[in-house]
C-alpha cells in the first residue's frame, strides 16, 4: 500500500477481517461455521471528507466501524491512520498507545440515550473525556471547554446541569456529538446517528455535523441504511453487503450510474416524491443468505437477477478500480445497464 503521509488520505483499511463464533449445532454442542461479519475489506478515507457506508441491516456496517476503532477486535488486517506526520497501525498498538490514539478517533453511537451515563449531568458527560485523558489542568478548565463545545452544538448553559433523561432524542444526540468533539478528534465514526430521530430533527443534526466538519476539519465515516441521508452529507459512498464492500463511488456518480446490482436494489427502495407512484422493489430473488455460510462465489449471487449461475456462484469478484474514482466488485459491471434515481 502507498505511504499515507504522501497522499491525501487520512485512514487506510486493508484486508480487515472480523469473525464471530458460529452457533452450536446438535445436542453435543458442535460448533457451527464462524460468521464472517467483515470479510477482507479494503478502502481509504480522504482527509476532511465524509465517506458514507450503506447497506441493509446485518450487512456488517456497525461491526466495521467498531473494528476500525478497535472497540471490536478484528481477526486480521490493518487500520492505518496518519497522526502528527506518522502512520500508525491501530491494530498493532498496545493499550496505552491505543488510549492515546483514541483522542483523535471518536464514535457517535446510534442510540444517544444508551450511550450516555444517566447518573451524570450533561456538563460532567462532556467534560469527563478531558479529565480522564489529562488534557486539561483541572476540572474548572475542563468545564470551561465543555461549555464552549456544548454551545457550538446548540446546547445552552442552563441545560448543562440536567441529566440525560430530561432531554429529547435530538438534544441527547447533540450531547453525544459534543462529547465526541470535546477532545478535538480528527476522525469520527458516526453509527446511524439520526436513524432514531424524527425527520425534522434529522436535518438539524445533519446540518450540525456539516458545520462542525467545516469548522474543525473533521473526517467522517458515516454509517446509515438510508441513501438519501448519506447523499446529503457524504462526498463518497461505499456499499456493503454481507461483510463485503461491493461498490465505492463519488455520491453523484453512484446515483447517476450504479455499477453493482445491489446498489440498484438499494436505490429502488428510495420513496418517490410522487405519492401515487408505487415502490418498485422487485429486484431481489430468493432469501437472504447468512454470512456464516462463507460462499465461495459472489455473496450477492443467490439473490441477484443478473447472476449467470456459474462464474458468479463459483468465483468471488474482487473490488477493482474502474476509472480512478470508482471501485466495484462484480463480474459483469461493464455490461450491465442498471436503473438509477433522479433528483438526488
Amino acid at each position: 500500500m502507498s505511504n499515507l503521509t504522501e497522499t491525501e488520505y487520512l485512514l487506510e483499511v486493508e484486508n480487515l477481517l472480523v469473525e464471530f463464533a458460529g452457533p452450536s449445532q446438535g445436542i453435543f454442542g458442535k460448533k457451527g461455521e464462524p460468521v464472517r461479519a467483515v470479510d477482507d475489506v479494503t478502502f481509504q478515507i480522504k482527509k476532511g471528507e465524509a465517506l458514507g457506508l450503506v447497506g441493509e441491516s446485518g450487512s456488517g456496517k456497525t461491526t466495521l466501524g467498531r473494528a476500525i476503532l478497535r472497540l471490536q477486535e478484528p481477526n486480521s488486517g490493518h487500520v492505518r491512520m496518519v497522526e502528527e506526520g506518522d502512520v500508525k497501525d491501530i491494530l498493532k498498538l498496545d493499550q496505552k498507545e491505543l488510549r492515546q490514539c483514541w483522542q483523535n478517533m471518536q464514535m457517535i453511537f446510534q442510540d444517544p440515550y444508551a450511550s450516555l451515563n444517566p447518573r451524570m449531568t450533561v456538563l460532567d458527560i462532556i467534560s469527563e473525556p478531558l479529565i480522564v485523558n489529562g488534557l486539561v489542568k483541572n476540572e474548572a478548565e475542563a468545564k470551561e471547554v465543555a461549555v464552549k463545545i456544548a454551545g457550538s452544538c446548540g446546547l445552552v448553559p442552563d441545560q448543562l446541569s440536567r441529566f440525560p433523561h430530561a432531554f429529547s432524542g435530538g438534544q441527547r444526540q447533540r450531547i453525544a456529538i459534543a462529547r465526541a468533539l470535546v477532545m478535538q478528534p480528527r476522525f469520527i465514526v458516526c453509527d446511524e446517528p439520526v436513524s432514531a430521530l424524527d425527520v425534522s430533527i434529522q436535518a438539524q443534526i445533519l446540518n450540525l455535523l456539516i458545520d462542525q466538519q467545516k469548522e474543525m476539519d473533521l473526517t467522517f465515516l458515516f454509517i446509515s441504511h438510508d441513501l438519501t441521508v448519506v447523499a446529503y452529507l457524504c462526498n463518497r459512498i461505499a456499499v456493503m453487503y454481507l461483510g463485503n464492500i461491493v461498490e465505492i463511488a463519488p455520491t453523484k456518480d453512484l446515483f447517476a450510474q450504479p455499477l453493482h446490482p445491489y446498489t440498484e436494489v438499494l436505490m429502488s427502495a428510495i420513496p418517490s416524491d410522487d405519492p401515487d407512484q408505487e415502490l418498485n422493489i422487485a429486484l431481489l430473488k430468493g432469501e437472504l443468505v447468512g454470512s456464516g455460510r462463507n460462499l465461495s462465489g459472489c455473496p450477492f449471487a443467490p439473490r441477484c437477477n443478473y447472476s449467470d449461475g456459474k462464474k458468479c456462484v463459483n468465483e468471488k469478484p474482487k473490488l477493482v478500480d474502474i476509472d480512478g474514482q470508482r471501485q466495484v466488485a462484480c463480474h459483469f459491471s461493464d455490461t450491465l445497464s442498471l436503473a438509477t434515481v433522479e433528483g438526488i
